[in-house]
């Protein structure tokens, strides 16, 4: 109400030099006023002292004479006496400057006849505001004898500087005077006598308190941003609560519609997506005083007050919040959602998880958390980054017994270079804190050991649609292996004990290497160390690929299901040859026949036609003398060749003929180079013509780039269990 009463009177008028009569603060549009009405509004009231002066001495002063026009103003004001009549009656007339000039300044009706002053320019005519533009002394007080300070033109008006006020906002002139002679002022400012910015803390246009018209102006004539502008009202605090933990979360747990992806074997599959939980920090409740810009202590939302934060840790895997208090004893508790913030790695080029089918890579959305673990079953696992980020298993202090491995010798793509730790399904819901959501079923699934038996009984129907049970491992995942003894009934194979007894059928392993001129390229020589005899011979890809069969016989032969199992080995290049026919099981031996019987051509080309009839003729001689044996047959290649469909027909039809049981076949493609056609195109045949056979039917094409890699997948192809692909936070 006092702001509202009070005068403006801060700056001139903009027409005289009155002060401003509008209300204080007014609007900068509207231009200040000292409210003069009537004829003569904003000019001088006082007659002209010349004038006067010659009218007390009985001239007729100014009568008669031509008056020029204003010299400030727009000219349009009469000049009229003080009586109001008309020139002819004489002496004196209005003094013709602004209302308010400066007393030094005499009344002056600036006839240009009679020359009542000097009405040379003035020397602040440029620099001043308010300068009357002539000079006011008398004529000829610039005259030789006078001295210097009187011989100076000034129309002697107030002389205010004519720059705008230094402060950003304002639209006032400078009130500071201008001495001739002496150094100008460095900061223009106007008289007003407060600040004009607004209250930083004020929602509303609330201008500050301070009574320095430079407040918060720095020396370059900026607004200084650290500078805090208040009002004489207190504040509401509009910073955020400071307390640990969320002030509140403001999503529910609701379905927030269907996505949907287009699977590896590209089918689109939609599944739900769930609104996730989104952490609030909610205004600071706490009053600042008039008069400061900060309330004393931390910033508290009214719920901090009462200890009722909610936790806010959130899940790894789908980052849904902790829903407890925050403070709550463990572990944390939330109800979870998609796996949005976790990818799939894989040891496999498809992973199966219930309907969905991703490839390495692929995000873990369509999945809740809860759900992976149902649809992954029976021993799965969990992947966790290394917790010591240590590049080997001797460098990893997880410790197995408590259901944490390090897997950086695994192949999990895409996070080969990334150390990596396995975990069980109790470990790894331990190791990020929250509670296990999955029900007791799964949680006692998810301990026990995920092998089965891969032996494939005559009594099995091989051609009926319904999956035949699995005849599982009793220990529990990660179990101690199990010896010979340890059973009471059912077999024990690779350290894991099966339940099933049956009498297995031995198998007849056709291996056939290609020894073509490519395979003497050393760009994947045999891993370090892989074994003495083959890096001596062959630091080449034929070395690569003899150490591949190697690691292949040697994992066969860890199994009691090889201990009438029969080997023969082809090497082909243009031709074919027949290194060894219907040998017993001994890798060491096999191995060593390798190493001296095989070379690497130095020309020719591959041809995949002659090691594949000769293979039909090596199964048919090698089942005169073991009738029993199923046949598998493992084709090694650097390269590319046309075959004929019916060379590979043959030996599947032949078979049939001779009531035996389908060949199972698996192409290696290994190197660099790009894929190619015929080796996936084998395996096709040979499973279409399976018929759903459950052994031949598991017929495969593998992908090698590395002699790593060439290892592991012949390693792969020897086991008969299962292997498992996993989601892993990111």
């Amino acid at each position: 109400l006092k702001d509202r009463c009070t005068l403006c009177q801060e700056e001139a008028c903009a027409d005289c030099h009155y002060p401003c009569l509008l209300r204080s603060g007014h609007s900068h549009a509207e231009k200040h006023n000292c409210l003069s009405r009537g004829p003569r509004a904003h000019r001088c009231q006082h007659t002209c002292v010349y004038c006067k002066e010659m009218s007390t001495e009985g001239s007729q002063g100014c009568a008669d004479r031509s008056f020029e026009a204003a010299t400030e103003g727009d000219g349009s004001t009469p000049r009229l006496k003080p009586t109001g009549n008309d020139q002819q009656h004489g002496p004196p007339y209005w003094c013709d400057m602004k209302a308010g000039h400066s007393s030094n300044a005499k009344h002056n009706c600036k006839c240009k006849d009679m020359k009542h002053t000097c009405r040379k320019a003035c020397q602040y005519a440029e620099d001043a505001r308010d300068c009357q533009g002539h000079c006011s002394k008398e004529p000829g007080h610039d005259q030789t004898g006078v001295e210097d300070e009187d011989k100076e033109h000034d129309c002697q008006a107030s002389h205010y500087c004519k720059e705008e006020c230094a402060v950003p906002s304002c639209t006032r002139k400078c009130s500071i005077k201008i001495v001739h002679g002496k150094e100008g002022h460095e900061k223009h400012t106007c008289n007003m006598q407060h600040c004009v910015q607004k209250c930083s803390l004020c929602k509303t246009n609330q201008l500050c308190s301070s009574k320095e018209h430079l407040h918060g102006i720095s020396e370059d004539g900026h607004l200084d941003p650290n500078t805090v502008h208040l009002c004489s009202d207190g504040h509401a605090c509009n910073q955020k609560c400071q307390a640990p933990g969320a002030c509140a979360l403001e999503a529910l747990y609701a379905t927030e519609g269907q996505r949907s992806y287009t699977n590896a074997h590209g089918e689109e599959v939609s599944y739900p997506v769930y609104t996730e939980h989104l952490c609030v920090k909610r205004n600071c409740s706490k009053s600042i005083p008039a008069g400061v810009a900060y309330h004393d202590g931390n910033h508290l939302c009214a719920d901090a007050a009462e200890n009722k934060h909610t936790c806010d840790r959130k899940c790894p895997a789908c980052g849904f919040n902790c829903q407890k208090q925050y403070g709550h004893a463990p572990p944390h508790n939330t109800k979870h959602g998609n796996m949005r913030m976790a990818s799939v790695a894989a040891q496999e080029n498809v992973f199966v998880v219930g309907k969905h089918r991703f490839q390495a890579g692929d995000s873990g959305d369509p999945l809740r958390c809860r759900e992976f673990c149902q649809f992954a079953e029976r021993g799965h696992i969990h992947l966790l980054t290394c917790a010591e980020n240590a590049e080997t298993a001797n460098d990893c202090m997880a410790n197995k017994e408590r259901g944490r491995r390090h897997a950086s010798s695994n192949n999990y793509a895409p996070f080969q270079n990334q150390p990596l730790d396995e975990l069980t399904h109790d470990a790894y819901w331990e190791a990020i804190g929250f509670e296990d959501p999955c029900s007791q079923d799964t949680k006692d699934l998810a301990r026990l050991c995920e092998h089965y038996c891969g032996i494939v009984e005559n009594a099995t129907r091989p051609h009926d649609d319904i999956e035949a049970p699995k005849s599982y491992c009793t220990g529990s995942k990660w179990h101690t292996p199990f010896t010979n003894g340890d059973e009471e009934e059912g077999h024990i194979s690779e350290g894991h004990h099966f339940p099933c007894v049956h009498k297995a059928k031995p198998l007849h392993h056709i291996l056939i290497v290609d020894l073509s001129s490519s395979m003497r390229a050393t760009d994947q020589p045999p891993p370090p160390g892989s074994h003495a005899t083959i890096e001596g011979r062959h630091q080449n890809r034929l070395g690569a690929g003899i150490y591949a069969c190697y690691q292949y016989l040697k994992k066969r032969k860890t199994s009691e299901l090889s201990m009438n199992d029969l080997i023969s080995v082809i090497g082909f290049n243009d031709n074919a040859e027949v290194l060894l026919q219907g040998k017993r099981f001994e890798p060491d031996v096999i191995l060593h026949q390798m190493v001296t019987g095989f070379k690497a051509s130095e020309s020719g080309f591959t041809d995949f036609q002659k090691p594949l009839e000769l293979a039909d003729t090596v199964i048919y001689d090698v089942e005169r003398e073991a009738p029993d044996h199923d046949c598998v047959i493992l084709f090694m290649t650097d390269g590319d060749a046309s075959f004929n469909y019916r060379s590979l027909e043959n030996i599947l039809k032949n078979r049939r003929t001779r009531n035996k049981a389908d060949i199972r076949f698996h192409g290696v493609k290994f190197g660099q180079e790009g894929e190619r056609p015929s080796l996936p195109l084998m395996v096709d045949l040979v499973k279409r013509f399976s018929r759903g056979d459950p052994f031949a039917s598991e017929s495969s094409y593998e992908r090698a780039v590395t002699a790593i890699d060439l290892s592991r997948r012949f390693q792969y192809i020897a086991c008969t269990l299962n292997k498992g692909s996993f989601l892993v936070p990111i």
